[in-house]
């Protein structure tokens, strides 16, 4: 591998690291993909029935 190869493989890591840090801390503080479930009706956090209605 060439020294640019690593550096390039390093910091793609590091994106990669921030990225899933953030998904993560946005997770445990509920915050969600689909706007934190106000009205969702797309995403399968949670059953999306009849009944619910």
């Amino acid at each position: 591998m060439n020294v640019i190869d690593i550096i390039v493989v390093a910091v793609v890591a590091v994106i990669a690291f921030f990225i899933i840090r953030d998904v993560v801390k946005k997770r445990k503080a509920g915050i969600t993909s689909c706007g934190g479930c106000s009205g969702c009706s797309g995403c399968s956090a949670h059953p999306h029935t009849e009944e619910d209605k």
